[in-house]
């Protein structure tokens, strides 16, 4: 028993059709594909590409960094500016009770020693 690999249309052509045929839908897949991609190209304009000066050009200064004044009174701050207090508001952002943290500890120490203690009971 043998296994039919193509299709009943194609089972009745010799090999050399079959070769035919995969060969020209090769052919014909890359021609479209060419047909795409230069297509597809010809609306494209064109971007200048900004070319570093030559080397004649390129002076030691071009190299050495601003000193650190001219750094630190640029407009940008890594950092926020340092305030003189926090009003509510900030501090209740960030502020966690510490009741409620020792409460937590202690409620999970004791929920681990209760577990342990009914885990020797049978």
């Amino acid at each position: 028993m043998r296994k039919r690999l193509l299709p009943d249309r194609l089972a009745g052509l010799d090999r050399r059709s079959l070769i035919l045929i995969a060969v020209g839908s090769f052919l014909l897949s890359v021609v479209v594909t060419l047909v795409v991609l230069i297509s597809g190209g010809a609306g494209d304009k064109k971007v200048p590409v900004e070319t570093s000066p030559p080397a004649a050009e390129l002076q030691i200064s071009d190299f050495i960094l601003p000193p650190v004044e001219e750094i630190a009174h640029n407009s940008t701050y890594l950092f926020r500016e340092r305030l003189s207090g926090w009003n509510d508001e900030q501090v209740n952002r960030f502020w966690i009770p510490l009741k409620k943290i020792v409460l937590d500890i202690i409620i999970e120490e004791n929920n681990e020693r209760i577990e342990e203690l009914f885990r020797d009971i049978p």
